[in-house]
This record gives structure tokens, sequence and C-alpha cells, in this order.
């Protein structure tokens, strides 16, 4: 793990609880929205470090933003892109074995209880082992992801036309990339 961010660890051993963890760190990354720092440092701080600590947290800037459920079909990719599929291929094959919180909330509601992450990549950044990244790359959220698009396949199944996302930007100096 890279320890450049270990500071940031949230402290499981002694059961942090959110609150405690913001409170420590909010100072620390005042760019991340308090949605974020949970959803994403909090909840997956490990998969958060390790696939995208690259960025320079330093370096992120966050808005909210509302998209029609289309726009997200069309263009959120996520880098596990088969997951994803996996995942909605399950619901759509046997909905009634999908139970969890999640999925209910999902097809109650016909949106996400929480906005996924989604990084924009207006520059064609890669991934530090030089792997693409796609223009809206999904980086947290993914079940969610795959659970819009189950619910976008079954007509008879309700989903709202906007959902919200997190989009998360890398804020470039002259001549990077």
């Amino acid at each position: 793990m890279k320890t450049q961010y270990l500071h940031l660890r949230p402290n499981y051993e002694a059961l942090e609880t959110f609150d405690e963890y913001y409170s420590r760190v909010k100072g620390l990354l005042p760019n991340f929205p308090q949605p974020v720092l949970k959803q994403w440092l909090f909840d997956h701080f490990e998969s958060a470090i390790a696939q995208y600590s690259w960025l320079g947290f330093e370096q992120v800037s966050f808005r909210e933003c509302i998209w029609e459920t289309e726009r997200i079909i069309k263009n959120v990719k996520a880098w596990n892109e088969l997951a994803v599929e996996n995942w909605k291929s399950g619901l759509l094959a046997k909905p009634d074995h999908h139970i969890g919180p999640l999925i209910t909330f999902m097809r109650q509601n016909g949106t996400w209880p929480v906005a996924p992450i989604v990084l924009d990549n207006p520059y064609g950044l890669r991934m530090p082992d030089h792997a693409l990244i796609e223009r809206w790359e999904l980086i947290e959220g993914h079940h969610r992801l795959a659970y819009l698009r189950a619910l976008h396949a079954k007509p008879e199944w309700h989903v709202l036309k906007q959902h919200s996302l997190w989009i998360v930007s890398k804020n470039m100096k002259m001549g990077e990339q």
C-alpha cells in the first residue's frame, strides 16, 4: 500500500466512527465533500488508495451533478466493466435472488441511495500501468451502476429519469499529464 496517505486510513482497530474520522481528516482534505469522504475513503480506503492515490488527493475537486439516466448508461464506464455487466445480468436473470439493502432501495426508489463517484477525464489520463481511463470513469459505485443498468433494461421496473453523481476532476498543472 502507498504510504503517502496512511494518515488518512480509518482507525478500524479502534472502531473509529465516521463522525470521528470526519473530524480528524476534514482539514487534511478540505476539497473532499463529506459524502465523498464517507463512501470513498472511509468505506473503501484500501481500494481508493490502491487504485487512485496517483491522482493526488490534494489536486482533485468534486462537484455534485444531476445526469439523465440515458447519459449515465451511455457514458459512464467502469474499469471493471465485466464485473458490472455480470452483476447486471445476474439481477436480470434472477431478480428474486438479489435481495439486499442496495437493490431493495433502488427497486423501490428508482435511483441509488448515495451518488457514485465518476472521474472526469478530458485530458486522456492513464492509470500508472498505462491502462486506458474512460472519459467518464466510474471509480466508486460499481454495484449501483450495475443495478441502474438493470433497472433501465426492464421497462416494468421503476427508474427515475435523473440521478446524482459526484464528478471528480484532477486539477492539472501546466505541462502535466
